[in-house]
């Protein structure tokens, strides 16, 4: 219903927000909400191995701008 998606989208919204303002010193934090990211936005087993290959490939800022890439 309208409840669980409103739910949703905070909930999203909170891992992104931790995701984005995670320091670059913070690669394991922002690896383990890659694939809680993943699972709210509902993507295929290869979508989320896709994901979490660019997320381990790139370092810093990268992975920020990689799903920024993504979402927009």
């Amino acid at each position: 219903g309208g409840t669980e998606a409103q739910d949703r989208l905070t909930y999203l919204k909170n891992v992104i927000f931790r995701y984005l303002k995670s320091g670059p010193d913070a690669a394991s934090e922002r690896q383990a909400l890659v694939p809680v990211i993943c699972t709210i936005l509902r993507f295929t087993a290869e979508e989320t191995t896709e994901v979490q290959r660019a997320a381990a490939a790139a370092s810093g800022g990268l992975i920020a701008s990689s799903l920024t890439s993504l979402l927009w």
